[in-house]
């Protein structure tokens, strides 16, 4: 499947929890989940099955900012920032997966109660997503992904270019890599995008985790989850192999969006090309393809969803 060309001239007002124009505040909503408040976008009006958007690692909803208002001309648009990330509060935890996850399926259950959904998720975004579709296949029309967490991994078949970097991230050396240092924002995020993201947009990126110490501890955590077959964690581990399994089998219409030259795209091409219902398309990009591609990828959820109708 190949994204047909967006007219890039068109001024579409970008879509998050962080945009300041007047025309997108009553898009931007809050609510109360045990000790937290979640933010959200929720452009409230569309057709059909509204299209979740879910962020990963150490991103949030301005990472769909720029797609969220092509998908939103036809489809009810919704994406939550995770706790204790983006413009949600922080709060007292080590931000585990199940914490996520917990809080991520109160969200849904409050926000979109029923009726079928589209999946639109990123990297640890994709691996909360998966899992909450495992657990209510009724109701999902779709998912699309990309650079996704799509089944347990192995040390071996991990990017040469950062393993060293994850490993450290997961011994005790990574308290200073992030806490101090924010090794996630200062690094990881600029050299997994093409182009060089402006100073505003760096700023965006670095606000919720400017404080020193734990309000940057979601970004530690995250690849300290990654359910490595050589070490864990095993209540991860045994998450992400229930959902990859299902995937695997379940007729629900899947796109994944690989990006080119990418990051994990090898591995995930190579390790869902078997998988039933499953779809491909390719658009420019590193890990965070959403930052060089958002109009090729706004166009492809926009062509995906209709035909994964006819596809059930």
């Amino acid at each position: 499947m190949a994204a047909r060309r967006y007219d890039t001239a068109a001024k579409r007002i970008p879509i998050s929890t962080f945009s300041s124009q007047k025309e997108v505040q009553h898009m931007i909503k809050r609510l109360r989940i045990f000790d937290a408040e979640i933010a959200y976008v929720d452009t409230e009006t569309g057709k059909g099955a509204p299209v979740v958007f879910f962020h990963g690692n150490p991103t949030s909803t301005y990472l769909w900012r720029n797609i969220i208002p092509i998908v939103s001309e036809q489809y009810r648009c919704l994406a939550p920032d995770l706790v204790g990330m983006g413009n949600s509060s922080k709060i007292m935890s080590e931000y585990r997966y199940a914490d996520h996850y917990n809080y991520f399926e109160q969200w849904m259950d409050q926000i979109l109660p029923g009726g079928k959904v589209n999946i639109v998720c990123h990297d640890w975004g994709s691996g909360i997503a998966f899992n909450w579709c495992f657990r209510h296949p009724e109701r999902v029309n779709s998912i699309i992904f990309m650079e996704a967490i799509v089944g347990p991994m192995s040390w071996k078949a991990f990017p040469a270019l950062s393993r060293r970097a994850f490993q450290r991230l997961r011994s005790p050396e990574g308290e200073k890599m992030i806490l101090e240092d924010n090794f996630f924002i200062e690094r990881l995020l600029p050299l997994s995008i093409i182009r060089k993201l402006s100073d505003e947009e760096m700023e965006c990126y670095r606000r919720p985790f400017t404080q020193i110490g734990e309000s940057r501890r979601p970004t530690l955590t995250f690849p300290r989850e990654i359910p490595f077959r050589e070490d864990g964690p095993a209540d991860v581990f045994e998450i992400v192999s229930a959902y990859s399994e299902w995937l695997s089998k379940s007729t629900v219409p899947k796109l994944c969006i690989l990006s080119e030259p990418g990051f994990f795209t090898p591995s995930i091409k190579k390790y869902t090309a078997s998988w039933n219902n499953q779809h491909f398309a390719t658009a420019k990009g590193s890990h965070f393809l959403q930052e060089d591609s958002p109009e090729e990828i706004g166009q492809l959820i926009l062509d995906f969803i209709p035909s994964a109708n006819s596809r059930i």
